[in-house]
C-alpha cells in the first residue's frame, strides 16, 4: 500500500540523462515500517502505528518509546529489542537482518539518493505514554525541478515560459497523476477557493490548448477530467524513440 502512494520523478544522473527515481528508497521506508512493528509497545493496545504521507516527507509513529538504553544518539550502533522474541520471528521469516543493521541501511540508503538522514524523535504523549517518530524527508525542492524538466518536455520551454503559477502547479500535477478533476484542482490551488473557479481555470486552459476535456460517458453529470494534449504526449514519446534510434 506504501509503495502504490509514492511517486516517481525524472532525475537527472551523472551521464547527463534524465531517469526514474522513487522519492524514497524502499530500503528505509520498509525499515522504519518493520521496526514500528517489531519495537512498538505492544501493552498500548488502544494505540495505533500511523503511517503519514506529506509533500516533504513521509513519519512512521509508533506506541512506545524507545527501549531501554536506546536513543537518537546511538541508534545506529546499540540494540536492545523491545520484543526479542518478535525480533526473532521476524529474523527467521528474513524480514530483518542483523542486530542493528536495519537503522543503518536506513541511513546509508537516503545518503545514496542525496537525501537528509532520518530523523528518530521521542514524543511524550501523557500519562505515562509514549510515541517514536521516524521522518523521512524528500527534496522537494529539487523534486520540484524534476517534474518542471518532465513538462518542459511535453509543452516546449517557451510555452512553459508564458504559464501562470496556477497553471504551472496544474500540469506538474498531471505529469505526476495522469490526470485531474476539478475538484483536485481545487485543493492544488490554494488561491481558488471555489469549484466553479476551479472548472473555469481548467476549461481556460482546454481554450489554450494546453489541457485535452474527457468525460466517463455521454451523460451529463458522468466524471470529467483533464489531461496533458495527446499530441503534445506523442511528441514526446516520439522524442524518446528517436534520442533512442540516435
Amino acid at each position: 500500500m506504501i509503495e502504490s502512494q509514492l511517486r516517481e520523478f525524472s532525475r537527472l544522473g551523472d551521464d547527463g540523462k534524465f531517469f526514474s527515481a522513487s522519492e524514497y528508497p524502499r530500503a528505509a521506508w520498509f525499515e522504519a515500517l518493520v521496526n514500528a512493528c517489531v519495537h512498538r509497545s505492544y501493552g498500548l493496545k488502544n494505540m495505533n502505528i500511523f503511517v503519514k504521507m506529506f509533500d516533504d516527507k513521509i513519519v512512521i509513529e509508533s506506541p512506545g518509546g524507545f527501549p531501554p538504553s536506546i536513543t537518537p544518539q546511538n541508534i545506529y550502533g546499540a540494540h536492545h529489542p523491545r520484543n526479542p522474541h518478535l525480533m526473532d520471528a521476524m529474523f527467521y521469516l528474513d524480514l530483518v537482518k542483523e542486530h542493528g543493521e536495519g537503522t543503518r541501511r536506513m541511513r546509508d540508503t537516503m545518503s545514496g539518493m542525496n537525501l537528509p538522514p532520518p530523523e528518530f524523535k521521542q514524543t511524550e504523549t501523557g500519562a505515562g505514554a509514549a510515541t517514536v517518530r521516524v521522518t523521512l524527508r524528500n527534496n522537494v525542492k529539487q523534486r520540484r525541478f524534476w517534474i518542471d524538466t518532465d513538462v518542459t518536455k511535453v509543452l516546449g520551454e517557451s510555452l512553459l515560459k508564458t504559464l501562470s503559477a496556477d497553471e504551472r502547479s496544474i500540469l506538474n500535477f498531471i505529469v505526476v497523476n495522469g490526470r485531474i478533476n476539478v475538484s483536485q484542482c481545487q485543493r492544488q490551488v490554494r488561491s481558488i477557493a471555489r469549484w466553479h473557479s476551479a472548472k473555469q481555470l481548467l476549461m481556460k486552459m482546454v481554450g489554450k490548448g494546453l489541457l485535452e476535456y474527457h468525460k466517463d460517458s455521454p451523460i451529463e453529470r458522468s466524471p470529467a477530467f483533464f489531461t496533458l494534449p495527446s499530441e503534445s504526449i506523442d511528441r514526446q514519446h516520439s522524442d524518446g524513440r528517436s534520442g533512442k534510434q540516435k
